[in-house]
Formats: structure tokens, sequence, C-alpha cells
């Protein structure tokens, strides 16, 4: 069940890592906290379920990933949550059926990014949110990331062959175009994109 890259996304939580997830954190956990209590989140690319797994005491939290290691990990820290293995291309959800959906570093690992957000469009309910982050390579900073500390420290993740789709605030914006922006701004001095917008 235990992967490398399991842990390398349990390892953002402690020093230096912590210096960039802390602020992603604090972005997400802001517009999270206005969904209303009771309501369903779904975090699509759910990865270790740090990000929605806290908040399954006071949402109803489902979580789909593709790897069903980061499934059963997710299910195993936090059984309160509803979590299953799935295609982000294909959501096994009724339409409208969230008040939220989570995309926190994902949309840079998508293939089919439009699909993806075709899908998730379709299972927010009217004015549900649609919150993420993701490496803004529209900056000179993440890019050096990517060339040094993930190149040199991070063997557990190829950023290279894993982030195949990657964002500047334009294309970003583009690929929202379905959505009504409420926000696109950076964290991380420039390096982080993150997003909220309402179907």
């Amino acid at each position: 069940m235990e992967t490398p890259y399991l842990d390398y996304l349990d390892a953002k939580e402690r020093f230096p890592r912590s210096l960039v997830h802390g602020p992603i954190r604090r972005y997400l956990r802001s517009r999270l906290d206005r969904l209303a209590e009771g309501s369903r989140l779904l975090d699509a690319g759910c990865g270790n379920g740090i990000e929605s797994g806290p908040l399954a005491d006071r949402l109803r939290v489902h979580g789909i990933d593709y790897q069903a290691s980061y499934v059963a990990r997710c299910a195993q820290r936090w059984p309160r949550g509803q979590w299953q293995a799935g295609d982000l291309r294909q959501l096994p959800f009724a339409d409208g059926f969230f008040a939220g959906v989570l995309l926190n570093q994902v949309a840079e690992h998508l293939d089919e990014p439009r699909e993806v957000f075709k899908e998730v469009r379709r299972v927010l309910a009217e004015g549900g949110l649609l919150i993420l982050a993701t490496p803004n390579y529209g900056n000179f900073l993440w890019p050096l990331v990517e060339n040094t500390w993930h190149r040199f420290f991070v063997r557990e993740f190829d950023a290279e062959e894993n982030h195949v789709t990657p964002y500047d605030t334009a294309s970003l914006r583009e690929h929202l175009s379905g959505f009504e922006i409420e926000d696109i701004g950076t964290v991380c001095l420039g390096s982080i994109l993150v997003a909220t917008a309402r179907r």
C-alpha cells in the first residue's frame, strides 16, 4: 500500500517543504471554510487526503484518485470521508452533487485538463466553488525549483515526467473559461497559482 510518492506527499508537512505548502494550505482552507457545514466536498486527485480529510467532521468529504494505494491511505487516515479510485474525466457522481471541488496540485498532472474541468463543472451545484492550486510556470521561481530541488533532492518524484500541463495565469484563466472566476492569484513568491471559481 505504501509508495514512495505517498511518503513524498506526507513530507510536505515538514520543513523545508512546509515553507511552500503552508501558504497553499492557508489559501485553500480560507476558501474551503466558506462551505456550509454538512456540504459535500469532492477532493479530486486526493493524493494523501491531507487537505480534505481533516474537514470530514464538518463537511461530507469525498475523495477520488486513480491510485488505489492513495485511496486506501486516505480511508485509513480519514475514515469519516468517502474515498474511491476513479478517473477524473468520468466522475461517478450526479450532476450538481457537490458544493465544492478541490483540485490541489492536480491540474498540472492532467493530459486532458479541459475534460476534467468540464466534469468538475458538471458535478458542481449552481454557485458551487472550484478551489485549486497549481505550479506557476509563468514565474521564474517554479522552473528553478524543478531544476534544482526536484532534480537533486526529491528522487520519489520526477516533475518533468509528471507535470504534463504547465500553467501560467493566462492558460489557467483559459481553462477556467466555463466558470465564473472569483480570483486568480499567487502564493509562495509567485511560484504557485491559486484560484477560486464558481459554477
